[in-house]
């Protein structure tokens, strides 16, 4: 019993060994291009020790004069994504949890349809309504339609659901408006959920292509994906090392937001699915 035990164990370990080997070597694969010209990565003798190249790439990246615009647009539409559909989510969790209304029921399933939904079913419309307003080839663009967002919300209201009542009643005892009551107490109780939130909004908006693709024709304009993708288009000569050095400063600032916040991730997304 013990040794069939151990054999699945070891068995175990071997398939998340194999996965976790699948997942990783990309990752290292690009940082290692990044330090090789291109006709050192598609060398049939390519070794993932280090080369010499990557001041080269990096400097070939940096003259490229879109590339830190692209990342400075990034930055922007990503942060303020994030804070305003962190913001709105939280207001609308805290009505679905705290408060009783007509239609409340209905709502609530409609969001979760409406997190069934992928995003591409309403590209056409959203694409129609923006061009109709006039907010093409702007950040707002990409910023304002993924600010009501239904998971966001959701995640919120199960967390503040499980806030005891009687909070909420001995701030109104104490003569805290609705408002105050939102900022001073619910929101410091949810600081998990509000990370974890942070980091998903956040690693998809940086992520972000197919939309911003379509909507943002100017190159002053387009995010780090775009440009990163408009580098190799048809009929041109691709630096693959820059490339490659390309990919790698766009993650740096996912990998530094999930490190920093990494430890409220789990807790975030489980706080509020078990009551008591």
């Amino acid at each position: 019993m013990k040794k069939a035990l151990k054999g699945k164990t070891l068995l175990t370990y071997l398939v998340l060994l194999i996965f976790s080997v699948v997942s990783i070597y990309p990752i290292v694969f690009m940082m290692v291009g990044s330090t090789k010209s291109t006709s050192e990565i598609f060398s049939a003798s390519l070794s993932l020790l280090p080369g010499n190249e990557f001041i080269t790439n990096f400097t070939n990246l940096v003259n490229n004069s879109y590339v830190f615009n692209a990342l400075k647009n990034s930055l922007f539409i990503s942060i303020v994504a994030t804070v305003l559909t962190v913001y709105i989510s939280a207001l609308a969790g805290y009505s679905f949890a705290k408060f009783s209304f007509k239609f409340k029921n209905l709502l609530l399933m409609i969001l979760i349809i409406l997190m069934t939904l992928p995003g591409q079913v309403t590209l056409i419309p959203l694409f129609n309504l923006i061009n109709s307003i006039g907010m093409e080839n702007t950040p707002w663009a990409i910023i304002l339609p993924g600010v009501a967002s239904a998971m966001g919300v959701f995640l919120m209201k199960q967390n503040m659901a499980s806030i005891p009542d009687e909070l909420i009643e001995s701030a109104k005892m104490d003569g805290a408006k609705e408002m105050t009551i939102f900022h001073r107490v619910i929101l410091p109780l949810c600081k998990p959920t509000i990370a974890s939130l942070s980091v998903i909004t956040f690693m998809g908006q940086w992520g972000n292509y197919l939309w911003p693709l379509i909507i943002l024709k100017d190159e002053k304009s387009m995010t780090l994906p775009v440009i990163l993708s408009n580098m190799k288009g048809a009929g041109q000569t691709v630096d693959y090392g820059m490339l490659m050095t390309g990919t790698l400063v766009s993650i740096i600032p996912m990998f530094l937001v999930f490190i920093f916040l990494q430890k409220y991730i789990i807790t975030g997304l489980y706080s509020g699915s078990v009551k008591g």
